[in-house]
């Protein structure tokens, strides 16, 4: 069982130099060093990426109270490791589960990643998961997959698309830019045993006018992957655009095999499987949330779309059967007064068999 943990430094302890700390566990009369790796944020919530150009919280390669430390707990046998009187525990963390781990000022052994991304290739593998990226512009899904799953079996996911459609000067001549017509330019990344972060900028030219910017970040942890976004039009041009859309699609073949619940209200969820058919679906979001849940052969998925933005933005849920299997999504549209949408959306795995437990 792996269970990752996100635990946060007391502010009575003083800031710590992230070279200079390590994680540890004690059991059975013997220090174990426990997979770890620490968050340090940006003033917009982000993960603080230097090439990005944002301001850190706090102080930089410095743990304090603004950050917070990711941790694995492996369940691994006892270590051999000896610690010297030198060393010393600094701090002690208990999380959610219970368990006490140390923040010792002495470096640990290498860990095993539990985060595997390739961006040559653009393929990420952890213990629950495989995705498989365009490795030219990574928000181009090939395909999303469980990492146990026989190598033949349908994907959870045939692709992830990004769209969106606005009219320009009219509503009735609309314009719409699909995967293939935004590029996802990489801005800097960050990398680790159990994450990896990349912030991607993205300009969106209609008609060859500007009529859109998209700063996305992609985290991709052992059991999630997470995307923060901030769009915005910019202000010069906001009188010419009409009914913009933000439209973020999942294409999945899994009503073939699987079942898929759509939860308006959680009391009424709409279901599909192998013997029922629907028709096309859409309904307003509760609140600034919504969840849409993919089952298939023990593999639980559920997306998350959480409007983050300081004014009420309409979501709307969409599903409805495809050729090849299934269309699900979000649709996003009228932009709020200040021309910014920022959104948060979440794929987390568990399987249902186990007491796997995520956190990110």
């Amino acid at each position: 069982m792996l269970s990752l943990q996100t635990l946060t430094l007391p502010r009575a302890i003083p800031p710590l130099a992230l070279s200079e700390t390590s994680l540890w566990k004690w059991s059975a009369n013997h220090w174990i060093p426990v997979p770890y790796q620490f968050n340090e944020y940006d003033d917009n919530g982000n993960i603080w990426i230097e090439k990005v150009g944002i301001a850190a919280a706090g102080p930089i390669n410095t743990l304090d109270d603004s950050d917070r430390i990711l941790a694995i707990d492996t369940g691994a046998a006892t270590t051999k490791k000896h610690i010297t009187p030198k060393d010393k525990i600094v701090a002690a963390l208990i999380s959610t589960s219970g368990t006490t781990y140390y923040l010792r000022n002495t470096h640990a052994p290498e860990v095993e990643k539990h985060v595997n991304f390739s961006r040559q290739s653009g393929v990420t593998r952890t213990p629950l998961y495989e995705l498989s990226a365009n490795p030219d512009n990574e928000i181009i899904w090939r395909s999303l997959k469980d990492a146990q799953a026989d190598s033949n079996s349908a994907p959870l996911i045939d692709s992830l698309e990004l769209e969106i459609s606005a009219g320009i000067l009219t509503s009735f001549s609309r314009v719409s830019l699909g995967p293939k017509n935004l590029k996802a330019e990489v801005v800097g990344s960050q990398g680790g045993p159990l994450r990896q972060t990349t912030s991607y900028h993205i300009k969106v030219v209609m008609l060859g006018i500007p009529v859109m910017t998209v700063d996305m970040q992609m985290s991709r942890y052992p059991a999630a992957i997470t995307f923060s976004s901030n769009a915005k039009i910019p202000a010069a041009y906001r009188a010419i655009i009409r009914k913009p859309r933000v439209t973020i699609g999942l294409n999945s073949p899994i009503c073939q095999s699987g079942t898929v619940s759509l939860g308006g209200t959680p009391a009424h969820p709409i279901c599909l499987d192998n013997n029922r058919q629907i028709n096309d679906i859409s309904m307003p979001v509760a609140g600034k949330s919504g969840v849409l849940e993919l089952t298939k052969n023990g593999m639980h998925l559920s997306v998350t779309l959480e409007n983050r933005g300081d004014s009420p933005l309409p979501i709307e849920y969409y599903l409805h059967p495809s050729v090849s299997g299934l269309q699900g999504g979000y649709k996003m549209s009228h932009l709020p007064d200040d021309n910014i949408v920022q959104f948060f959306m979440s794929l987390d795995f568990s399987r249902l068999d186990s007491t796997q437990n995520n956190t990110h």
